[in-house]
């Protein structure tokens, strides 16, 4: 239940062990500090530490995925704005004051993005990755409709609780984008995205990806497999939005023509890792891709 004198709960979800992220909360903690919020790390990971700061709240789910920490951490969050973010993004300075100011500007907001930078550059497989998942936010060239999981905020008392896991992430998005209003991707939001799989983990995380969404995803009415034609339809359309966006964004942005043919060439194989795992998911259910995202 969302409490008045709380205006922004923080919520990062992780699967990694709390001692591993702790280090790294200074200028996150100080930006909750500052607008009254609190945060909370829900992480499946090992969640006892004896180098926690004080004033971060841990909730420890044994074993569960990303998804049950988001799902979770939306039903324990007291303010009445919820902020997700993940373990691997740093925030831009302002952040959390950034955030209050657009949902007091937009009464009617319900979920809010914004722009995620690339803090990943030296490899490709990483240049690969950040292309594949972020090129519809990346800054200066932000075409999103909707946000993403580096930060995903949320008006808490908009949303029904307690969430099953992966519905904010799919249906709550579903519900809300036919609102006018309702959702508002801010371009002047920013985290940058900090996180390196190495060459063959990243076509993993992206076949992982595709079989969570696809398994989670609602047009599996009441957890039931899609047929083999259902499931190659829609993991089809899936990947044909996700070329068109992807190259939308490009060409939104300053590069040159064959910067963003270059783009687009180093994303197809991740898009068809992504599609084998989606088809699979469909199918036949995420299985325990979800637990293998971080």
């Amino acid at each position: 239940m969302a409490d008045d004198s709380i205006p922004l709960t923080v919520v990062i979800s992780t699967t990694d062990d709390v001692d591993h992220i702790a280090a790294n909360l200074g200028n996150l903690m100080a930006q909750v500090e500052a607008v009254g919020g609190e945060l909370m790390v829900a992480t499946g990971g090992n969640a006892s530490s004896d180098n926690v700061p004080a004033g971060v709240w841990v909730h420890h789910i044994p074993g569960g995925s990303v998804f049950d920490c988001r799902a979770q951490g939306l039903s324990l969050a007291s303010g009445e704005i919820v902020a997700f973010t993940e373990d691997h993004c740093v925030q831009s300075d302002g952040w959390c004051e950034r955030i209050l100011r657009d949902f007091r500007e937009r009464p009617d907001l319900v979920l809010l993005g914004g722009a995620v930078g690339n803090g990943s550059t030296r490899r490709i497989e990483d240049r690969m990755n950040f292309w594949m998942t972020f090129a519809t936010f990346s800054p200066g060239q932000v075409t999103a409709m909707h946000p993403c999981i580096a930060q995903f905020i949320v008006r808490a008392s908009a949303i029904a609780r307690p969430l099953k896991p992966g519905e904010l992430e799919s249906s709550v998005i579903l519900t809300f984008e036919m609102v006018p209003g309702a959702v508002f991707v801010d371009p002047e939001l920013v985290v940058w995205h900090h996180q390196s799989h190495g060459f063959w983990n990243a076509f993993a995380a992206h076949f992982h990806n595709g079989r969570a969404t696809g398994g989670l995803s609602p047009r599996r009415t009441g957890g039931r497999g899609l047929g083999v034609r259902d499931a190659l339809r829609w993991t089809w359309r899936d990947a044909a939005a996700h070329v068109l966006r992807s190259r939308e964004a490009f060409a939104a942005g300053t590069t040159s023509p064959l910067v963003r043919a270059g783009r687009l060439l180093l994303i197809r194989p991740l898009i068809v890792a992504h599609g084998v795992g989606a088809f699979i998911g469909y199918r036949h259910g995420p299985g325990t891709s979800a637990k293998q995202l971080a």
